[in-house]
């Protein structure tokens, strides 16, 4: 009995103290290392077990738990009273402060954060967030901020437009192409760096000249203005070529304008576009659109392919486009068109514009190339073009052709019908070109070398004893000589047509049924031999 009275006592006794303890609210404190600062500092006892009183703490106005190793820190919504907070120094990967609305001070750097939500914390002044992995951070509703330190982060844009007391702003070594710190205050900001951040172009200000005489530490490439949307945008005149970026994303889908995904700025015909929207941009496929006006195409840094063909283009500067590897601009209007910084050039359309002159000697990576259709271009020179292995030129003016590069043999297409005037081309190997290059004009010869092209001149001709005329030559030619001479016509393959002999004076050949073509005339007399080429043409 009496042993039933005493466990008796010890139940009521374990109970009452039971319900005395959980009387009592507690906040949960799973990180162990953070319950052992908080013991250490007195605001806890005991062994660890998780919970601290929350009486303990809710009425604290500053903590200090830096270098703590601390990694957890739930619990801290219960310390509603904080004004100063120091968790600097531990291995945070995540926070929720939203209940610490009263904070004014806030060291959480040298942690692993990636986000910080700091929205509801509007009396905030002290904020030091560097050498974390933060990408993005909203602090429009921080408007007593003073300073901010968010140094060695992962940035890539930060507004600080809405901070109108800010006086230190250390935003270095980040990857910021974004920042806005046009706040009405910018002459009582004593402190100022953002280096190392080399994608960021344009710093909004309230008055760029006295921010480029006062802030000094900025990349060599940064410079400050009054407005960084039309600094960090392209300008764009052709309507046309403005709506086709507004209305298509980068893969050339339609979208509606003020996408997203689109190309443009979301403003129609406005004339810009964002420059970051068209940067990485690598195919640009611009076919049948009346555009008459690429400008902007510059900032399209990254593109290899463009295809421009069928438009109103009278003229096109690719100098910035170093990246090119394909160009499709037939069906223009060019008149000339300068490749020699796009050396990465590997495939060129350039056929039906009104060129003149194409200089390719900087193009060695050039291996497919049309020309044709361009009524104005007299020569072209692929002499230096090595990896050349597919050519079509036909329908030019072309007097003077060059192909031997060391790679005929590597052909693949070859085409330089209707250029009436073409005579020679010079090849690697004129009887390998000849057999397996068909696509040739009759008048046109492959030759070796340019002194083989200058033994079949076509000029009239006056030797020491005789003279020919008229050449080219519709059928009928006169041949003069001083006494007799013998002729021999031979084809341009040598295959000899005719012979016959001449008398003095003027020899009028004529019912010679030779077909349009080029033929050698090779004409001898006792001490003076000569042979020229003569064109037919009916």
């Amino acid at each position: 009995m009496k042993i039933m009275k005493t466990k008796l006592l010890f139940f009521i006794i374990t109970s009452l103290f039971t319900i005395q303890f959980f009387s009592q609210s507690t906040t949960y404190v799973p990180d162990d290392n953070f319950e052992h600062l908080l013991i250490a500092l007195g605001y806890d006892s005991g062994a660890l077990d998780d919970y601290v009183l929350t009486s303990n703490i809710n009425t604290l106005t500053t903590l200090n738990i830096s270098s703590a190793n601390i990694a957890d820190l739930s619990g801290i919504e219960d310390f509603i009273a904080l004004q100063n907070l120091y968790a600097d120094d531990n291995n945070l990967s995540n926070v929720n402060l939203s209940q610490n609305t009263a904070l004014e001070l806030l060291w959480i750097d040298n942690n692993q954060l990636t986000n910080l939500d700091v929205t509801l914390l509007t009396g905030l002044q002290d904020l030091s967030i560097e050498n974390n992995q933060i990408t993005t951070i909203d602090l429009s509703q921080n408007p007593n901020l003073m300073y901010l330190g968010a140094y060695n982060n992962q940035l890539a844009s930060l507004d600080l437009s809405s901070n109108t007391n800010l006086q230190e702003v250390f935003c270095y070594n980040n990857q910021l192409t974004n920042l806005n710190i046009k706040n009405g205050n910018n002459a009582n900001i004593t402190g100022f760096i953002a280096t190392g951040n080399p994608n960021l172009i344009c710093i909004e200000v309230d008055d760029a000249a006295w921010s480029a005489s006062n802030w000094v530490n900025i990349n060599s490439t940064s410079s400050f203005s009054e407005n960084c949307t039309v600094f960090n945008s392209t300008y764009v005149p052709d309507d046309v070529f403005e709506n086709y970026l507004e209305t298509h994303n980068a893969y050339g889908n339609v979208v509606t304008i003020g996408n997203p995904t689109s190309m443009g700025n979301g403003i129609a015909s406005d004339n810009y576009v964002t420059t970051a929207n068209i940067n990485t941009i690598t195919d640009l496929m611009l076919r049948n659109l009346p555009i008459a006006d690429l400008t902007g195409i510059e900032d399209f840094t990254a593109l290899t392919k463009l295809h421009c063909i069928n438009n109103l283009l009278t003229n096109l500067n690719l100098s910035a486009n170093t990246a090119l590897t394909e160009l499709k601009c037939s069906r223009n209007q060019l008149s000339n068109l300068d490749l020699s910084a796009n050396i990465l050039l590997m495939k060129l359309n350039c056929s039906d514009n009104q060129l003149s002159d194409l200089d390719l000697s900087l193009n060695t990576a050039l291996i497919d190339l049309n020309c044709s259709n361009n009524h104005s271009m007299s020569s072209l020179d692929m002499t230096l073009n090595s990896s050349l292995t597919r050519l079509n030129c036909y329908n030019n003016q072309l007097t003077s052709l060059h192909v031997k590069n060391g790679n005929n043999a590597n052909f693949t297409s070859f085409n330089s019908s209707n250029n009436p005037n073409l005579i020679c081309i010079e090849v690697d190997d004129a009887t390998w070109s000849a057999t397996n290059w068909t696509d040739i004009d009759a008048a046109s010869i492959f030759v070796n070398n340019q002194a083989e092209c200058s033994s079949l001149s076509v000029d009239e001709f006056h030797a020491t004893n005789f003279s020919t005329y008229p050449n080219p030559s519709q059928g009928i030619i006169t041949i003069h000589a001083i006494k007799e001479v013998s002729l021999i016509i031979y084809t341009i393959h040598g295959k000899k047509v005719l012979k016959r002999k001449l008398t003095k004076g003027n020899n009028e050949l004529s019912n010679l049924n030779l077909a349009s073509g080029v033929y050698l005339f090779r004409l001898s007399s006792e001490n003076e031999s000569i042979t020229k080429a003569i064109i037919i043409k009916k």
